[in-house]
């Protein structure tokens, strides 16, 4: 995981080692941000966000989960 805070914000990166590919995300530049930030990046490094279906439909297969 990698963050960045930039002009008021936080831009994290994380990695998806089974998909092999790279997620960034941003969010506001405050404790409550950050918290967000980490567990965007946790739920993110499981493959377990729903932005990540197709993802996961492409490696496993339609109808595994």
């Amino acid at each position: 995981m990698k963050i960045t805070p930039v002009n008021g914000c936080l831009r994290v990166s994380q990695a998806n080692a089974e998909f092999r590919k790279k997620y960034t995300a941003e969010f506001p530049d405050s404790p409550e941000g950050m918290k967000k930030a980490f567990n965007w990046a946790q739920v993110v490094a499981l493959g377990w966000h729903d932005f990540q279906d197709a993802d996961f439909e492409k490696y496993y297969g339609k109808g595994v989960a």
